[in-house]
């Protein structure tokens, strides 16, 4: 067969699209319920989208993200939570304050740069007592901040 056969030319640019366009579609796919939280303190509004599994939940898990202009929509999370979800995972997706579709904290108030109030904000609004915390990079230290300085119970 010639290499340069158009119908081979074209099926090896879909080859090469192909994960681009995976990409671009979870990226950009419906992200689940979306839920607006307002944290203590602040006039900020946060957003997150809420995945729950199809019968029974098997546990919950608060996804943070990295430190991305995106926010929760970067495909890797999608991919996270999905599989959670298939696992039985009621799954929270929260876009920290300044982050993908949340509010941006006024860069003047170093108060509004709590974190772990965004945290704090979901699980309430949430009602979540037992939950996992997943968290990539940024959402990692925030998580661990949170966990290790709270007095919350949960």
């Amino acid at each position: 067969m010639n290499p340069r056969n158009p119908l081979r030319i074209l099926l090896g640019i879909l080859v090469l699209l192909s994960p681009l366009l995976l990409i671009r579609y979870l990226a950009f796919h419906s992200l689940g319920e979306r839920i607006e939280l307002r944290p203590a303190g602040t006039d900020l509004v946060l957003r997150g989208w809420l995945q729950r599994p199809d019968g029974a939940s098997s546990g919950r898990a608060l996804i943070l993200h990295g430190s991305n202009r995106f926010g929760i929509r970067l495909p890797l999370y999608r991919i996270l939570a999905a599989d959670l979800e298939r696992s039985g995972f009621e799954v929270f997706l929260l876009d920290l304050r300044g982050f993908g579709g949340s509010d941006d904290p006024d860069p003047e108030d170093a108060g509004q740069f709590d974190f772990r109030g965004d945290i704090r904000a979901a699980v309430e609004r949430l009602g979540w007592r037992d939950f996992h915390l997943v968290g990539h990079s940024f959402g990692g230290a925030i998580g661990m901040s949170y966990l290790t300085t709270t007095d919350d119970p949960r």
